[in-house]
């Protein structure tokens, strides 16, 4: 589990970027200065999401796209191919869990409650009571 400290932060330090956007969005003097930096950077925010867009590779993409397109075609259709036969099949896991699940919410007792479980035991040594 995610500690606390650590999601606080996170969500805070999410609140105030997003607070001082709309503050520099909405001050009359700062409004079109702010937004001509976000534009000349590519950035664009909004709650919980930074985007950034960037010609910089741009170059390198058109390189690669020359090297051996006959084998760039062939590896981007086998990626479409396993991301839609990767979609389906979670899709079935993900039924499959929901089925299971709503199963054994409305049976009267749940498959595990008559079933034995182990328990593990750690031997240590107490002060207060003799060994």
């Amino acid at each position: 589990m995610i500690p606390i400290p650590v999601v606080v932060c996170v969500v805070g330090g999410w609140c105030v970027i997003y607070l001082g956007d709309v503050l520099l969005r909405s001050s009359s003097a700062l409004k079109s200065s702010y937004e001509d930096w976000l534009a000349a950077n590519g950035l664009s925010l909004s709650p919980f999401h930074v985007r950034w867009q960037t010609g910089l590779l741009n170059r390198l993409f058109a390189k690669w796209g020359r090297w051996k397109p006959r084998f760039l075609y062939h590896w981007f259709n086998l990626g479409m191919v396993f991301g839609v036969v990767a979609m389906f099949g979670s899709i079935i896991l993900l039924t499959k869990t929901l089925m299971q699940t709503l199963a054994q919410m409305m049976t009267d007792s749940p498959e595990g409650s008559n079933e034995q479980m182990l328990q593990v035991v750690v031997r240590r040594r107490n002060k207060d009571l003799p060994l």
